[in-house]
């Protein structure tokens, strides 16, 4: 069986815990895509936590979106480009 390309889009605390058991339960993501803290202020984001940190403790990259709605022709690209199989939602 080929393996799935799997990406987690969060920002949020509630969506943090979630994902950081479905790492310590050992499934692989290949990318983390969220935002910076600046963005999620000026965005008014209720709840921000920063995936960098899980991100960087399980090795995997991290896609900081260029705009919190995801439709800027940079976020496009990006999800375009990678051709992901599955998103995982992590609170957004």
């Amino acid at each position: 069986m080929q393996k799935k390309k799997i990406v987690m889009a969060g920002c949020m605390e509630a969506g943090f815990h979630v994902i950081k058991h479905l790492l310590e339960a050992g499934l692989k993501f290949d990318y983390f895509v969220t935002i910076g803290k600046e963005k999620a202020e000026k965005a008014k984001a209720s709840g921000f936590i920063d995936f960098t940190p899980l991100a960087n403790q399980y090795n995997i990259p991290v896609y900081y979106c260029d705009k919190y709605s995801m439709k800027s022709e940079k976020d496009y690209l990006f999800f375009k480009e990678q051709q992901f199989d599955l998103l995982v939602q992590g609170g957004w």
